[in-house]
């Protein structure tokens, strides 16, 4: 995360009026919170989205979890459901250290936090997950009319970049 402060930029708001702060990712320079400046460095790396389709009956718990080999930044989330009534998700980071992290507060609504295929939700904050964690998601379908033979259709993936050993210790361009 970093703190925006570029008064040429912003002419008519004094120092302390704006110091909203706002990740940038290289790779979405049309995004609403886009302020263009310099000396600005991300992390460098290849973006990469881990996703996930479940099939869930009516009112069936799921998880599934995925483990990483390298370090990396989730930056964006999106999903969606084949019928109305939707699901919880709850997104859980299994840290080398600490124990599990819950991403968000608790269950919720997929509508609340995850975007579409078009328009993902940028995450406020980037979260990084290093070489050897891993990321559980787990939802639970709120379908009441699903079966075992028309399941509900459950899509969800996780945008972020690989970020290289170098520019995570500050070494990289």
């Amino acid at each position: 995360m970093l703190e925006v402060y570029d008064l040429d930029l912003l002419k008519n708001l004094s120092r302390g009026e704006h110091g909203n702060q706002f990740y940038l990712p290289n790779r979405k320079l049309f995004t609403p919170s886009f302020i263009p400046g310099g000396g600005v460095t991300l992390p460098q790396g290849e973006q990469f989205i881990v996703t996930h389709q479940f099939q869930a009956s009516a009112y069936q718990a799921l998880d599934w979890d995925f483990s990483f080999t390298a370090p990396w930044l989730l930056m964006e989330l999106t999903g969606f459901d084949s019928d109305a009534a939707g699901f919880l998700i709850q997104i859980v980071h299994h840290r080398k250290r600490g124990g599990p992290f819950n991403l968000l507060h608790r269950p919720t609504p997929y509508q609340a936090v995850l975007g579409s295929g078009q328009r993902p939700a940028v995450l406020g904050e980037p979260h990084l997950f290093d070489a050897g964690e891993s990321v559980t998601l787990d939802i639970r379908n709120l379908s009441a009319a699903a079966t075992e033979a028309a399941p509900s259709n459950i899509f969800v993936a996780l945008i972020g970049q690989n970020v290289s050993e170098a520019s995570q210790s500050g070494e990289g361009a």
